[in-house]
């Protein structure tokens, strides 16, 4: 139930300073659909938001980096 927000906000001041952009995002329901067993929406959303943010921000392939929270770990 956590909001990406909530991790951007934690996240922000100090991505910035080190030059790294943040994609922070919020599951479309109470919880990731791949807890309910599923890759559907949460997985289109998020490739959704990689294609815009890859558009937006010149990022460099060898310096990506996920990180998850409790259900958000599950992707």
């Amino acid at each position: 139930t956590g909001l990406g927000r909530n991790i951007l906000g934690r996240l922000a001041e100090r991505a910035t300073a080190a030059g790294f952009a943040v994609l922070a995002p919020t599951s479309y329901d109470y919880t990731w659909d791949a807890i309910r067993g599923v890759f559907a929406v949460d997985v289109a959303a998020i490739d959704e938001m990689l294609d815009e943010t890859f558009t937006a921000v010149d990022v460099d392939p060898d310096r990506i980096y996920t990180w998850g929270f409790s259900d958000g770990a599950t992707y």
